[in-house]
């Protein structure tokens, strides 16, 4: 899953509104990133780049599930669900890319890309734990 810089920011801000990020957060994103070699970038040609699976930091945080309440969720992450039953970890799902499409909008387009021009940002789009290091570390 990956997040815009709108989405990520609003992910930090409720991070740090509810004293959610801790040094054991930033440990869990930056072994997060280890794991599934997200930093690592496989260019698929075309300038593109391969985008790898995985299992999301926060869904096993203490409790079966993801913590992070839909109003600042990703918006990849709403839409996307397991298609069987009984799924506990990660297996199994994918995402609901009509449901997607329709969400988009040019207003959040305009923001995202104001947001990489006022903070210089490289991105468009990271991984979760890799967007949310990336916004630590802008002035705040």
């Amino acid at each position: 899953m990956q997040m815009t810089p709108l989405e990520t920011q609003d992910l930090y801000e409720y991070l740090n509104e509810n004293s959610l990020w801790t040094e054991a957060l930033v440990q869990r994103l930056n072994e997060n990133i280890v794991e599934f070699r997200l930093d690592k970038e496989i260019s698929t040609g075309r300038n593109t780049s391969f985008r790898r699976s995985y299992t999301c930091p926060f869904f096993k945080h203490e409790s079966l599930g993801c913590p992070i309440p839909p109003e600042v969720k990703p918006y990849g992450c709403l839409a996307f669900n397991a298609i069987s039953s009984g799924v506990s970890d990660g297996e199994n799902c994918k995402s609901d890319l009509d449901l997607l499409s329709k969400r988009e909008s040019e207003d959040e387009d305009k923001l995202n890309k104001e947001l990489t021009s006022l903070y210089g940002l490289y991105w468009e789009k990271l991984p979760i734990p890799m967007a949310l290091l990336e916004w630590d570390k802008l002035p705040n």
